[in-house]
């Protein structure tokens, strides 16, 4: 997952120079408790630091703390302090032109510096290579799977995929992914940690 103080810090740095729509009450953040809860608590984390080591003025990091919480990707943020596989796509899958909840979310997805580390053309240099091992057919697996769009966008129908993750709400929707691709008859999953060496021994049995 990547941090939430990593994704934050270059936020609030780069936001800095862009005006963001004042939120009204009426859209406020979500009343749901955790949720709540969560920004509360980042909320009075800023008013307590001292505010020569914030980046940004406190009103302005309050703003931009305000805007996160408006946005599906920001709840889940302030809630898990990372990214997991579900989210990981959505920000993969999200283009220019497609649509944003805010001007914050957009300047997350298309412009935060961080973000911009996660490796959007990787999937699709992986499937290239992996196209030229199609008609050998063989067992290929994706690790940490996250939904998988890495290997289920194949055209490989010879294929054995396999998707390994430590996350089962990712794994749920992974497999949730093969059905909608048709793969779901070629495709196993199995909940590992992704840096321990147990899944090596599940792929030799493949």
């Amino acid at each position: 997952m990547i941090p939430i103080k990593t994704i934050l810090t270059t936020l609030l740095i780069g936001k800095a120079m862009l005006n963001l729509a004042h939120a009204t009450e009426e859209n406020f953040i979500t009343h749901h408790p955790e949720i709540q809860s969560s920004f509360e608590k980042t909320r009075l984390r800023l008013q307590e630091t001292d505010t020569s080591l914030l980046a940004l003025p406190l009103e302005e990091e309050l703003k931009l703390l305000e805007d996160l919480s408006q946005t599906k990707l920001g709840q889940f943020l302030l809630k898990n302090k990372g990214l997991n596989g579900e989210w990981t796509a959505y920000i993969i899958r999200k283009t220019p032109q497609s649509d944003f909840e805010n001007g914050l979310e957009e300047w997350i997805i298309n412009n935060a510096p961080v973000v911009k580390e996660i490796p959007r053309a990787s999937p699709k240099i992986f499937q290239q290579e992996i196209q030229k091992q199609v008609p050998k057919g063989g067992t290929f697996a994706s690790i940490p799977c996250g939904l998988m769009d890495d290997l289920l966008t194949l055209d490989a129908p010879r294929l054995q995929l396999v998707g390994i993750d430590i996350d089962e709400q990712s794994l749920s929707l992974a497999k949730e992914n093969a059905l909608h691709h048709q793969k779901d008859q070629v495709s196993s999953f199995i909940k590992r940690d992704a840096w321990q060496q147990q899944w090596i021994k599940y792929l030799r049995r493949q």
